[in-house]
């Protein structure tokens, strides 16, 4: 969506030398697949019938380590049969994935690795803080992840601001019963009704998660 509404403007594409009207990039950069054939200078480092997916955002060693992401720079996954080049495979883009997980599993892990890696040097506990509060703006596809962390983390108060309905339903329905599982206070705010000053008492939040690309958030 993001590279539909910017087109060529969007960071990804910098330096490009042929613009999206000339040469459409095929988008989806979080994938699996099965490797089904190998170009010659392949070595044996693919296997044939194995699953993998690949690290998208990528700097490719041949070419000055010129950063060139799948599905904005490069094409991506959204395609029966993918190919892939040898800034993926001898570049070292190209990872193995466990046999006993499915597809979705193994192409949802590039998103959760977005998250995970947040907290890397965020606090011992590379999480939100246990036991405390927590206030998450935006529950897109990324915010609903570190919303999921921050229950499983036990943070005690947890809150939400979206202004999206559907996304507020999507809390509420499928998060809150887990938030009660954890004894954890999941608050929903409504952006288009309500102001997160008038219901957040002042100075009690120890963690804030921007999930949003938004200039005003």
């Amino acid at each position: 969506g993001k590279l539909y509404l910017a087109g060529d403007s969007h960071a990804r594409r910098e330096g490009s030398p042929t613009t999206l009207a000339q040469k459409p990039v095929i988008i989806c950069h979080e994938w699996s697949g099965v490797a089904i054939a190998k170009g010659k200078n392949v070595g044996p480092e693919v296997r044939l019938g194995a699953v993998y997916t690949f690290q998208a955002a990528l700097f490719d060693p041949f070419d000055h380590n010129k950063p060139k992401a799948l599905g904005y720079f490069l094409d991506g996954a959204a395609t029966q049969f993918a190919l892939l080049g040898r800034e993926v495979i001898q570049g070292g883009y190209l990872i193995p994935a466990p046999a006993n997980l499915g597809y979705a599993q193994i192409a949802i892990s590039e998103p959760w690795a977005c998250v995970y890696h947040a907290y890397e040097n965020h606090r011992d506990t590379r999480s939100v803080k246990p036991g405390g509060n927590a206030w998450i703006i935006g529950v897109g596809p990324l915010g609903l992840m570190h919303l999921e962390k921050a229950i499983k983390a036990q943070v005690e108060r947890l809150y939400v601001s979206e202004f999206s309905a559907i996304r507020l339903e999507k809390v509420n329905t499928t998060y809150a019963p887990i938030a009660r599982a954890h004894n954890v206070a999941l608050i929903t705010i409504d952006l288009r009704e309500e102001r997160p000053g008038e219901i957040i008492p002042d100075e009690s939040i120890d963690d804030l998660i921007l999930a949003a690309p938004v200039a005003q958030a």
